[in-house]
């Protein structure tokens, strides 16, 4: 197939393996934020949550995602 359509599945499949860390909460923030593009405002009101507590959710789920990337770097540099 498309090479380049070949590297966006992969990529695909990294995030969605990704997402499995996070809680539903999280991902949740996460899709709508990062790949949504939504702003605080809508993803509060889409979730029914405060901004503080959106703001909260996605510094855990970045911090969480950060951890996972850092661990697999650290397997693969072995």
């Amino acid at each position: 197939g498309n090479p380049e359509q070949e590297v966006i599945n992969t990529e695909s499949d990294a995030l969605v393996s990704y997402l499995d860390h996070l809680t539903a909460e999280q991902r949740d923030v996460i899709l709508l934020r990062v790949v949504a593009d939504q702003s605080i405002e809508v993803v509060a009101a889409t979730l029914g949550k405060s901004i503080a507590a959106v703001k909260s959710i996605q510094y855990r789920a970045t911090r969480q995602l950060r951890d996972v990337l850092e661990k697999k770097s650290d397997l693969g540099a072995t």
